[in-house]
């Protein structure tokens, strides 16, 4: 048992016995999977309240940032707890300003509830996972960072910074609100397609 989880109400989180699955539907028939396992420790599955997915907002009134991740999951071991804050995008380049803003979320969240949980933060690690289908370069970005040459701009679609497009090549995502900035570094997995049936699956042990 975490000490002091009795503080947390039962319905904004889950012990993990066996898995814990996230998914997401990106288009009507595109579909993803990702499932998070564990042999060694306590596995928790925190602000999984049923209504969580429809509304991915922050749980915190007074944040600046209104966003949230697909899943955070804190697996306790003696005096450690690794924290894994997960995020599942179809093409994540797309959405760097989005994705920064919800690894954000899931991190003040994430300490704010160990902190009330009176874990000491020199045992706690955190990780970002961003699980994904295209991870490609684009060329529209590389083009664009061309000296003297008339910029490409793809309709429908948000313009990605070259800054933030070479972090994120980098494994980094950089999080921004007027003077204050943070840098995540993200860890990529990209999920498996099962054919015929364009869904998307990835498997880890956390």
């Amino acid at each position: 048992m975490v000490n002091n989880i009795c503080l947390v109400k039962d319905k904004y989180y889950n012990q993990v016995s066996g898995k814990v699955v996230l998914e997401e539907t990106v288009e009507p028939n595109i579909y993803m999977r990702v499932e998070l396992n564990h042999t060694v420790g306590s596995l928790y599955h925190f602000f999984c309240e049923e209504s969580a997915k429809k509304r991915e907002q922050s749980r915190i009134k007074f944040l600046e940032v209104d966003n949230f991740p697909d899943g955070i999951l804190i697996k306790f071991n003696n005096d450690k707890a690794e924290v894994s804050i997960c995020e599942l995008k179809r093409t994540p380049l797309n959405k760097l300003t989005q994705l920064s803003r919800q690894l954000y979320a899931g991190y003040v969240h994430s300490k704010l509830l160990l902190k009330l949980l009176d874990i000491d933060e020199s045992g706690i690690s955190y990780s970002y996972k961003v699980f994904l289908i295209n991870d490609d370069r684009s060329k529209e970005v590389e083009y664009n960072e061309i000296p003297h040459v008339a910029k490409k701009i793809t309709p429908g679609q948000a313009v990605t910074n070259p800054a933030d497009y070479n972090l994120w090549t980098d494994n980094k995502v950089k999080f921004v609100e007027q003077s204050y900035q943070q840098i995540f570094t993200v860890e990529k997995h990209k999920l498996q397609e099962l054919v015929p049936l364009n869904d998307y699956y990835y498997d880890l042990e956390l």
